[in-house]
């Protein structure tokens, strides 16, 4: 069971870094959203298509659900985890200031057409 709760972690996880929501993800994967709570409550790996699905959609792959490592770059994982960490540190204000500083670069980006 073990392994079928990190999967669901990692779900979470990155639901989380792109600010989604379960329901959506499930919605883009054409899973009933009460199929995919059930699973994530009771810890049930869903079959490997659906898998797919779900890490495609996170932009991940499904060793990474199932490990939390991505052999393409257990570095970025790395990194992941303690920016994750480092922004859950974050107090209202800091992570204002975090919001608005990238803002300004999308607002950059916007000028130069990118």
């Amino acid at each position: 069971m073990y392994g079928y709760m990190k999967f669901w972690e990692n779900v979470k996880i990155l639901i989380k870094e792109r600010n989604t929501t379960q329901e959506a993800v499930a919605i883009e994967c054409g899973i009933s959203f009460a199929t995919f709570r059930g699973w994530v409550s009771k810890g049930i790996l869903p079959k490997v298509d659906q898998a797919v699905s779900i890490a495609k959609v996170l932009n991940t792959s499904v060793e990474f659900l199932i490990s939390g490592i991505d052999s393409d770059s257990k570095e970025q994982t790395k990194l992941r985890r303690n920016f994750h960490e480092w922004v859950d540190s974050m107090d209202e204000e800091e992570l204002e200031s975090i919001v608005d500083l990238f803002e300004v670069f999308d607002g950059i980006g916007k000028k130069l057409g990118k």
